[in-house]
């Protein structure tokens, strides 16, 4: 998932039966399809307000970066990041910078090229869970969160230095799969990271590319 804070439109890539790019409605939860990808298994999306463009990745033994038409849905390549299992995307307008996060058992913190798409490692997680998924960037807070997968779902805090994720607790659902952060609209909670994550249909299990 990714918000377009310039908008107010809040994105998701649906991965089953024909990947597309979705629009929420935050009011009501409720999706409609922009238009198809042309890529399968994209998982992550970051939007850069900066430039007004929309980031995609390829999940697959060597991730790929993409950009995508917000109008069409349509995805293009950037380039290969080198890494595999890329399954998060999350873009800090402050500094610039596009994280991408390896699930799969292999959980490191990237940083990804955006003219490029070739990733250079952060660090480890120390995931717990061990299936990292979303990222979502805070850029008051200048934090970056995470989802850790497994047997419950928690929201983690990751070090942009190292890597090295910090729990901040249980999202209290199983099969979470994407973060999105509105800056724009504060929450009157202790985080303003508004759970936008996306819950697997009807028990459907994380499927992975083999």
């Amino acid at each position: 998932m990714a918000f377009d804070t310039n908008s107010n439109t809040l994105y998701g890539s649906q991965t089953v039966g024909g990947d597309s790019l979705v629009v929420f409605n935050t009011s009501t939860g409720v999706g409609s399809s922009l238009g198809s990808l042309g890529f399968d298994d994209v998982r992550g999306l970051a939007f850069d307000p900066n430039t007004n463009t929309l980031y995609g990745v390829q999940t697959d033994t060597n991730s790929v970066l993409l950009t995508i038409n917000t109008a069409t849905g349509a995805a293009s390549t950037v380039g290969l990041s080198g890494f595999a299992s890329v399954t998060g995307l999350a873009f800090d307008p402050n500094t610039n910078t596009l994280y991408g996060v390896q699930g799969g058992g292999s959980d490191s913190l990237l940083t990804i090229n955006t003219s490029t798409g070739a990733g250079s490692p952060v660090g480890p997680t120390g995931s717990a869970g061990g299936q990292m998924e979303g990222l979502a960037f805070d850029p008051d807070t200048n934090t970056l969160f995470g989802l850790d997968g497994g047997p419950t779902d928690a929201i983690v805090k990751l070090n942009t230095s190292t890597g090295a994720e910090t729990i901040v607790g249980a999202v209290g659902f199983d099969n979470v799969r994407g973060l999105a952060f509105d800056s724009a609209i504060p929450e009157p909670t202790a985080l303003t990271l508004a759970a936008l994550g996306m819950l697997a249909l009807l028990g459907f299990r994380r499927r992975r590319r083999r």
